[in-house]
């Protein structure tokens, strides 16, 4: 519960507020959340991890990936061309669909098809955040987030303009 708050807080208050009033008891959830990710094998399925990822960033004040790991879709736009894309990392499968800018919701099974597949990174050739998480999942022997790192740190292309981009630039562009 302390985690999904701190995750929370831009909702409520400005980035920082709650790591600079409570730095203690901050220190202190930061400390149990990383022992509890750093148990093998970590009890708990691969959507469990993935909170308790996001609840550890939440507590290390990372903006974006404390509220955006899970396996969920991900709305951005083409770098180069400007379509409003998609890109699913659901349990469907990793891939990338042009997405109706204006639609308010969609309705279940009626989005648009998988246009492009995402690409993973190769784990050595992750950036240090994502390969600092992806080690931890490892450890944890939780292969599925493991593997959903690798693809959330990818790279993509546009289904119009074949650019190539990387997924997690264009999620924290959208997200910030």
């Amino acid at each position: 519960m302390a985690g999904r708050i701190v995750v929370a807080e831009q909702q409520i208050h400005e980035p920082g507020y709650v790591q600079a009033h409570y730095p203690a008891a901050i220190n202190e959830l930061h400390q149990l959340t990383q022992n509890v990710v750093m148990t093998r094998p970590f009890e708990g399925d691969t959507d469990d991890f993935l909170c308790w990822l996001e609840h550890l960033l939440a507590f290390e004040g990372v903006p974006v990936w404390r509220r955006n790991l899970h396996r969920k879709e991900h709305p951005v736009v083409c770098p180069s061309c400007a379509l409003s894309l998609e890109i699913d990392l659901s349990y469907k499968g990793p891939g990338t669909r042009r997405r109706n800018p204006n639609a308010r919701f969609q309705v279940a099974g009626r989005e648009s098809p998988i246009v492009s597949a995402v690409r993973p990174t190769d784990p050595v050739d992750l950036p240090p955040l994502a390969s600092r998480l992806h080690e931890v999942a490892v450890r944890a022997e939780q292969s599925a987030a493991a593997v959903h790192l690798t693809h959330l740190f990818g790279s993509t292309a546009c289904p119009d303009c074949d650019a190539d981009f990387s997924v997690s630039d264009q999620v924290v562009i959208f997200q910030s």
